[in-house]
């Protein structure tokens, strides 16, 4: 997804990501100046996508459905990606405003070095095996995942193949509008956006969902820039407050064990809600519900990262996992479907297939593409 966002971006180059809280013994940062969690987050999301897409691939019973319909969804973890995108990009732009060698043309060179390559790649090689007979790809549906509009393109309903290139697509969008909107308007005018969207967007989605009930709008009702961005503006939200010594304290206040307690119990909740109501939960209190628990519980791992949630995110196998998420996101379309014949999709191999091509592309195409960005932007 994915990245769906700034995976490798070092909020280092926005010092004041860590805060007074960082010097108060508060937050604690890692060898290399990044907050803390944030890479074990993504390795919790990518990991619902990828336990949520595969439970379709296994002969479940009554039973065996029925405590996978508890899993946090595929789309539970996108929300995850979403709110850390929202965050991470807002940390990064404004840390940009602060470096006189830095500027939004330099943002935007390396946000392509980081998405495009990795992209690119995977969307040639669908490309072959479509041209082989594999499975059929249009070449509009195709196009559409290259220019990241395919949550808007017409020609992408049905094509399994590309299909979740649609979160890719939103936060590629999320990124033109928002980083110049950020710095030309300044944080106090964007706030005001942030809460502006984050209050009118689920009422576009709730409205979409109700006055234009046809199967095409119902599919894709919360999977659109203007249906989906008030969870980026949760995690905007929160890295516009950030540095805040009012929303510090605030912080203080509301960061108890009982509400994390909550926030992760929720999770179950509104996954067993998603699987069972679908777009009647998720594309009307759903996602704006989400957004808030998952900034919740990534508020409270960065800031108590020493804790045993930090630890658990800061493990070295979780940060691993994490790093290679955009990479894993990409594959397991291809291994976690029922549509996958081939004894490549069938579980578990299909789970060894996703990671073995994912830790191929990451460091075959990922890691090489960001040394060549650490030289050349």
């Amino acid at each position: 997804m994915g990245e769906l966002e700034e995976m490798h971006e070092r909020p280092a180059d926005d010092e004041s990501a860590l805060d007074h809280r960082a010097r108060e013994g508060g937050v604690h940062g890692t060898e290399q100046g990044e907050i803390p969690s944030l890479h074990g987050l993504r390795g919790v999301a990518i990991l619902m996508v990828i336990v949520s897409h595969s439970s379709e691939t296994i002969h479940l019973g009554h039973t065996g459905r029925s405590l996978f319909d508890l899993v946090p969804t595929g789309a539970f973890g996108v929300n995850v990606f979403f709110v850390l995108s929202g965050f991470l990009i807002t940390r990064v732009v404004l840390g940009y405003s602060t470096k006189k060698d830095r500027s939004l043309k330099t943002f935007y060179k390396r946000r392509a070095l980081r998405l495009i390559p990795a992209l690119y790649t995977f969307v040639f090689i669908v490309m072959i095996l479509g041209a082989v007979g594999v499975f059929s790809i249009p070449a509009l549906a195709a196009l559409s995942a290259l220019l990241f509009i395919w949550d808007y393109s017409p020609w992408t309903v049905g094509v399994w193949w590309l299909g979740h290139t649609w979160s890719l697509s939103i936060e590629e969008q999320f990124y033109i509008l928002w980083a110049p909107l950020l710095a030309l308007a300044g944080r106090r005018r964007a706030l005001k956006v942030a809460v502006a969207l984050i209050v009118l967007v689920p009422i576009a989605r709730v409205f979409v969902y109700f006055a234009f009930p046809t199967p095409y709008l119902r599919l894709r009702g919360d999977s659109m820039l203007h249906t989906r961005a008030d969870v980026l503006m949760v995690g905007c939200l929160i890295g516009l407050l950030w540095d805040s010594e009012r929303f510090q304290r605030f912080l203080q206040r509301i960061l108890l064990r009982w509400l994390l307690v909550a926030a992760v119990a929720y999770t179950f909740v509104s996954s067993f809600l998603i699987n069972h109501e679908h777009g009647k939960w998720s594309q009307t209190v759903g996602n704006s519900a989400d957004a808030f628990a998952i900034a919740f519980i990534m508020v409270y791992a960065v800031v108590y990262s020493s804790g045993w949630l930090g630890r658990a995110l800061n493990s070295r196998w979780m940060v691993q996992v994490g790093l290679m998420s955009y990479s894993l996101y990409l594959y397991q379309e291809l291994f976690l479907t029922p549509l996958n014949k081939s004894i490549t999709g069938a579980f578990p191999l299909n789970i060894v297939c996703t990671f073995a091509a994912g830790v191929a592309s990451y460091y075959l195409i990922e890691i090489p593409f960001l040394n060549l960005r650490r030289r050349i932007v």
